[in-house]
C-alpha cells in the first residue's frame, strides 16, 4: 500500500453526539455519516436515501469527504479521515490492520488474527470486524471465512458480496470470493 493512514486515525473526542449528518449516493446504494466538528462517529449503509444538503459549516475534513466521495468508489477508498476514538484497544488495533487490506484484497479472520498478534482470538477479531461503525471506509468487508464463504456482515452478506464484486472479485452462487488477491 502506498498511500499512508492518517496520522491520527482515531481522535479523541469529548462530544455527547454528533453534530452533523448526510447521506451520500454510491454504486450500491446510500451511505448515512454522521460527524462532530472533531471526528466522524459513524458510516452505515442505509435503505432510506436523505437529503443531501452540504452545511459550509462542517469542518475542512468532512466538507473533504463529500466532496472526495465518487472519486473514494472509484478508488476503492478514502483516507485521511479522523474517526472518533472508540472501542477497546484490541478493537481499534483490528480496526487500524482493515484499512492496511487493499481494493480487490480479501483476508481470513485468522489472516487478521495473525496480523495483530493475537493468533488463537478468532472470535474476538470477528466481533470486533463486527463492531466496526464506519464499515466501507475501514473496509471489514475485505474479510472472509477460512474457506473463502462470505461470512457475516452489519449490512447483509448480499451488500458484502456487492461491495466486493465493485472492487473486481466474483462472487459465484456460493457465495464464495473467488479469484481473489489473499496475501498468506
Amino acid at each position: 500500500m502506498t498511500e499512508s493512514l492518517h496520522d491520527s486515525l482515531f481522535v479523541s473526542c469529548h462530544c455527547l453526539r454528533p453534530r452533523w449528518q448526510v447521506c451520500l449516493d454510491s454504486p450500491v446504494g446510500h451511505w448515512h455519516v454522521q460527524a462532530c466538528d472533531h471526528s466522524l462517529w459513524q458510516c452505515h449503509h442505509t435503505t432510506y436515501p436523505a437529503a443531501h444538503v452540504v452545511d459550509r459549516q462542517w469542518p475542512p475534513w468532512l466538507l473533504a469527504l463529500v466532496a472526495n466521495w465518487e472519486h473514494g468508489w472509484q478508488a476503492g477508498r478514502l483516507l485521511g479521515f479522523p474517526l472518533r476514538e472508540q472501542g477497546s484497544p484490541l478493537q481499534r488495533q483490528i480496526w487500524t490492520h482493515l484499512m492496511t487490506i487493499g481494493s480487490g484484497e480479501v483476508r481470513t479472520y485468522q489472516q487478521v488474527a495473525d496480523a495483530v498478534g493475537k493468533p488463537k482470538a478468532v472470535r474476538a477479531v470477528a466481533n470486533a470486524i463486527g463492531r466496526n461503525p464506519w464499515w466501507w471506509l475501514v473496509p471489514c468487508h475485505r474479510v472472509v471465512g477460512s474457506d473463502h464463504q462470505l461470512k457475516g456482515y452489519a449490512g447483509g452478506v448480499a451488500l458484502k458480496a456487492a461491495l466486493l464484486a465493485i472492487e473486481g472479485m466474483q462472487v459465484g452462487h456460493h457465495e464464495v470470493a473467488e479469484k481473489a488477491k489473499v496475501r498468506a
